[in-house]
């Protein structure tokens, strides 16, 4: 089963459960409805089961129960990488032994690899350069385009793990606290290269700790408790 291609693509939860290892119930009878082209913020106290909720979405861990429905189609037997989503960790992985811009050219490869004639390959790669190069350039990153993970900033890793979900340009973005460990300057270039996937109609879901910065931003405050929703609200509440 495979997700058509889309540029806006709504989220349902209805009475989803999860159990982590170690029988840690993660979610408990959750229900959520995120319009398409909605940008959602998720806040609550520390093991409410914000990441579960994200990770549940993008298919890294299984419902025990319940249905999780993107696009109006269950989501039961189709896999991560096919869902339309791209999830931005609050860890900031990257590939240590590439530089930045080819960490971003990877996962344009390996999203779209299939065989090719060579003169198309060379087009495509010349495609896959611009791309990332964009990219960089929206997050302010194009003076450490050559370097390794190793010698960029917090900040500076923090926009490049950013700028791998953005050369994708999936429907929907799964964001876990993606403004943590960043100083004025960087906070400000992702949450305006975040506005602007908003403004481009994507769907945004986003695990924040600091409601204050983003008040005002998003549509709709998810507040969640023992791994539950229990009150939505406006961002500007």
């Amino acid at each position: 089963m495979i997700v058509p291609t889309l540029t806006k693509m709504d989220i349902h939860l209805d009475s989803v459960d999860c159990v982590l290892p170690g029988d840690v119930r993660a979610l408990q009878s959750c229900t959520l409805s995120v319009p398409s082209g909605s940008w959602t913020l998720i806040v609550g106290p520390n093991g409410c089961g914000k990441t579960t909720l994200l990770r549940v979405i993008a298919g890294l861990e299984s419902p025990a129960r319940g249905v999780v429905r993107l696009g109006g189609q269950d989501m039961a037997d189709v896999e991560p990488h096919l869902r339309g989503v791209a999830m931005v960790l609050q860890d900031a992985p990257l590939y240590p032994h590439m530089s930045v811009i080819d960490n971003l050219k990877f996962v344009l490869e390996m999203h779209g690899r299939r065989a090719r004639p060579r003169p198309a390959q060379r087009v495509r790669r010349a495609a896959l350069l611009q791309r990332a190069r964009h990219v960089l350039e929206l997050l302010e990153l194009q003076h450490c385009q050559d370097r390794r993970p190793d010698r960029l900033s917090g900040g500076e890793r923090q926009r490049a793990a950013l700028g791998r979900a953005l050369v994708l340009d999936p429907p929907v973005y799964l964001l876990d606290e993606p403004l943590s460990d960043l100083d004025a300057a960087s906070r400000g270039g992702i949450i305006s290269a975040l506005c602007d996937l908003h403004n481009r109609g994507r769907t945004l879901v986003q695990v924040t700790h600091q409601l204050e910065v983003m008040r005002g931003l998003g549509d709709q405050v998810v507040h969640m408790e023992a791994g539950a929703v229990t009150s939505i609200g406006t961002a500007g509440q």
